[in-house]
């Protein structure tokens, strides 16, 4: 079973960072946009954190790592449609990508462990700007082309591992450690038809650094049905280390040549921040009945940001999310109904991105809805409890105010949860 575990990590690794991808504008920024870093079951509860199970990995939180019960490995992944439009234009685009992949083990009672790989942020963008002079004694005749381009691409990815213990009653610590790599590309080309003149700025940053998030996660019975969760994640700020190219050519009457090129210089790196970020939510329900929650998450602005993307314009300012969501389970051992043991999952979510452009602070808006498909039952364990998830997400991301770009997104996300039975003692030999 470790080598088939390994080998779908071999697999999907290639897959993930090869494909991810995303087509906003807004990713611009920083080390672009921000992936949820929850399961697919989490994202369908409005990206509600606070939940934990013995058959369902928490991704955030890593002190409910303690209450796992089976090991359980999930691979998710998404496609988002996406209309983007000013006061002026419109365009749309299409984006799959994986969103992870991801083993957890309960190592003995209430301690467990889990690993697996993500994207982190994401960079994809791809805008061009048009201007057209004209003859001032003949309106109709266009004497010269002026255009500009800007291209993005990439991703930052993460590699984890974390731990879980209970060590009072219903009290859990855990830490996770991650380690963070990937390459992201800016370029910017300006054309000037008249002269036949082109000149194009490409910049590469390979980064990669190492931070750590620390959580407690309790849980306690308010009567003999209710259940009220609490979860605390904290995440210090920490430093990417960024080699990065610097390329500038300059094209006369279609001839190109290199004018200046930056190699790498370890020895001088640039530091670019992480921010802390800190994340509460409580959540109050009936064991595998119904759950409703409600969370916020703070992060820190950054004190320093890319040498290629620092513009006039753009400011940025600390994070904020709030989020409420939850699920209901009609009856989630019933034998004459399949789809009364289905859990139906839903929730919405407020996000400020931590940056304002044009004095506009860009939020992210979204509401979601989702299912828990359970597997069809059989004499195997591994077969009772996995499971297949479905999320339908609809979102705002930007404004049109100041001439900016908004985006109206819809995804469907798919994951698939396997659970099995491992370091179970034998009673024969």
């Amino acid at each position: 079973m470790i080598r088939k575990i390994l080998g779908l990590f071999i697999l999907f690794s290639n897959v993930i960072f090869a494909q991810e991808a995303t087509s906003s504008p807004y990713s611009y920024f920083h080390t672009g946009l921000r992936k949820y870093q929850n399961t697919i079951e989490n994202k369908s509860m409005g990206e509600l954190n606070v939940y934990a199970d013995s058959i369902h990995l928490n991704l955030v939180n890593p002190a409910s790592l303690s209450k796992l019960g089976l090991t359980t490995y999930t691979i998710g992944a998404s496609h988002y449609f996406t209309n983007l439009s000013t006061n002026t234009n419109r365009a749309e685009t299409q984006t799959t990508n994986f969103d992870y992949i991801a083993v957890g083990l309960p190592i003995a009672k209430k301690l467990g462990v889990s690993f697996g790989l993500s994207p982190f942020s994401v960079v994809g963008y791809d805008l061009r700007n048009t201007r057209l002079t004209t003859d001032p004694n003949n309106s109709q005749t266009i004497t010269r082309i002026e255009s500009a381009s800007w291209f993005g691409e990439g991703n930052l990815n993460k590699v984890f591992v974390s731990a879980g213990l209970e060590v009072y009653k219903n009290l859990s610590v855990g830490a996770s450690f991650n380690y963070f790599f990937g390459r992201l590309t800016h370029n910017y080309a300006f054309n000037d038809t008249n002269v036949s003149f082109q000149a194009n700025e490409e910049k590469n940053s390979d980064l990669n650094g190492l931070n750590a998030t620390l959580g407690l996660y309790h849980f306690a019975k308010v009567n003999k049905k209710l259940t009220l969760h609490s979860s605390l994640t904290y995440t210090p700020k920490t430093t990417l280390t960024d080699d990065y190219t610097n390329e500038i050519f300059l094209s006369i009457n279609n001839t190109t040549t290199p004018i200046e090129t930056l190699p790498p210089q370890p020895a001088k790196s640039q530091k670019i921040d992480l921010p802390s970020v800190i994340n509460f939510g409580m959540a109050i329900g009936e064991e595998k009945k119904w759950l409703l929650g409600g969370e916020f998450t703070s992060k820190q602005a950054p004190i320093n940001s890319f040498r290629f993307n620092a513009l006039n314009n753009v400011t940025f300012e600390t994070a904020n999310k709030f989020n409420v969501g939850g699920y209901f389970i009609p009856k989630y051992n019933s034998f004459s109904s399949y789809w009364s043991r289905v859990t139906y999952r839903a929730g919405f979510r407020y996000e400020n991105l931590g940056f304002k452009v044009q004095n506009q602070s860009i939020t992210d808006i979204g509401i979601n809805f989702g299912l828990g498909i359970p597997l069809k039952r059989s004499s195997s364990a591994f077969v009772n409890f996995s499971n297949i998830n479905v999320n339908f997400e609809y979102g705002q991301r930007g404004t049109r105010n100041a001439n900016l770009i908004k985006e109206d997104y819809f995804s469907m996300s798919l994951s698939i949860s396997f659970n099995d039975k491992w370091f179970e003692k034998r009673k024969y030999n």
